[in-house]
């Protein structure tokens, strides 16, 4: 009995020791063990809706005067150097004063050289006591007048040139005609509630304005490869070249239609670029993006 006792006693204390020995193995195992925060993190993924523009992103050109659209020098899709004639306001209205301030300077020019001419004789004549000073003072009087007259009536002619030069719009970039929206005979107004006259940009090489939603901005690193997608053909796609992030967060403008879309987000804009032959896409056309790649360690940030 007491053999048997004494087994008994054993085996409680070799399994004590075995539980005791699991308990610190296991002790051991959770102290060396990593922290969560510390584990290398694979790559990040960001999907974002992107709108293709040009490199000179997308100019809406306007009217400085408004009225009826007399001339449309440009056409649909066609690229044009800077400089060159878009379309030209209505301008008779002013251009009729021209010629009244052209005669208006031919007399004015009439009247200088009588004045001259008295003025030389009055100061020849004033040493002779001929001509008395009060009578000099007046011919430089009426020779000043005259002088002034002039430079009125060409300042006159220099602002309806400019009135006339207002009316003529020249394009401001080399680029690609993209939209016109007001044809020859329709009134162009300066509101900025309509809509521009034409719409231009550089297409040679293309931009993607990728909208990423404000929860997720704390992502994305300068640097960071993306990818753009055809909607409906994912397919065909394109690797883009990092352009630089628009440090501003804004209100969404661009709905892509899917039903759990939130509307009432703000979005960091990050701007990529991409040569257009790798893309049939066309300018102001939606793109799928997803940026991503593996954050290097050194420049990793925790949420």
């Amino acid at each position: 009995m007491n053999r048997a006792v004494a087994a008994i006693l054993a085996l409680s204390i070799l399994g004590g020791v075995a539980s005791v020995g699991a308990v610190v193995l296991d002790e051991g195992e959770t102290v060396t063990s990593a922290p969560a925060n510390d584990v290398q993190r694979g790559p990040v993924q960001i999907a974002g809706s992107g709108i293709v523009e040009g490199s000179t992103g997308t100019i809406a050109i306007g009217t400085p005067v408004a009225g009826i659209v007399a001339e449309m020098a440009a056409r649909w899709g066609e690229r044009v150097t800077r400089g060159t004639l878009l379309f030209r306001i209505d301008d008779r209205d002013i251009a009729d004063t021209r010629a009244t301030a052209v005669a208006e300077l031919a007399k004015a020019e009439a009247m200088l050289p009588p004045a001259t001419n008295k003025l030389d004789a009055a100061k020849q004549l004033r040493g002779n006591h001929v001509v008395s000073e009060q009578d000099v003072i007046q011919r430089q009087a009426d020779y000043a007048v005259a002088k002034s007259s002039i430079e009125a009536a060409r300042a006159q002619i220099e602002r309806i040139d400019t009135e006339i030069a207002r009316r003529t719009v020249l394009a401001p970039i080399t680029g690609r005609v993209l939209k016109i929206n007001v044809r020859p005979g329709e009134f162009a107004d300066t509101a900025s509630a309509a809509p521009p006259v034409i719409l231009m940009g550089d297409d040679d090489q293309l931009n993607v304005r990728v909208d990423v939603d404000e929860h997720d901005a704390w992502k994305v690193k300068p640097g960071m490869p993306a990818t753009a997608y055809v909607p409906g053909n994912h397919t065909l796609s394109a690797r883009l070249q990092f352009v630089r992030i628009e440090p501003y967060v804004l209100p969404k403008m661009s709905l892509t239609g899917s039903p759990t879309e939130r509307t009432d987000t703000r979005v960091l804009q990050v701007i990529y670029s991409f040569d257009p032959a790798t893309l049939p896409v066309y300018i102001g056309q939606q793109v799928d993006v997803v940026i991503g790649g593996p954050i290097p360690l050194a420049t990793r940030e925790r949420p």
